[in-house]
């Protein structure tokens, strides 16, 4: 049984470290990324109004996407997995993302997350 350890150590340290990394980028980012959604962004009346700018279009939704991903690697590794997507998902720019996110927002846990993650970061906290 020890010899599987020992055949793959280099793995297991390699897995090991990725996902303590892991873990401090999402504590220290989440609370950033959290404290930049306006306050208002998810009330009936709010317009989210599309990036113009191709360039930044896209480092938003290439940047999106990697947050994303961490998130669910954080799925089975240490950090806040559903949070880290959803703050992806909020990055990115695509049809229908509006309808995801008050979907996932109605859920009073996320939502509640959310907030905790402002006030932490010492931002009011989100308007429904």
């Amino acid at each position: 049984m020890l010899n599987i350890f020992y055949e793959y150590q280099d793995l297991l340290i390699t897995l090991s470290t990725f996902s303590i990394v892991l873990f401090v980028v999402s504590v220290l980012l989440s609370p950033y990324l959290a404290s930049k959604i306006p306050v208002q962004y998810f009330t009936p009346h709010y317009q989210v109004k599309p990036t113009k700018n191709i360039a930044i279009k896209w480092l938003k939704n290439t940047f999106g996407t990697i947050v994303l991903v961490l998130g669910v690697i954080m799925l089975v590794a240490p950090g806040q997995g559903i949070l880290t997507i959803l703050l992806g998902l909020f990055m990115m720019e695509f049809k229908a993302k509006r309808q995801w996110e008050l979907t996932l927002v109605e859920q009073k846990i996320i939502f509640k997350s959310l907030n905790w993650l402002r006030v932490k970061n010492n931002h009011p906290p989100l308007q429904r």
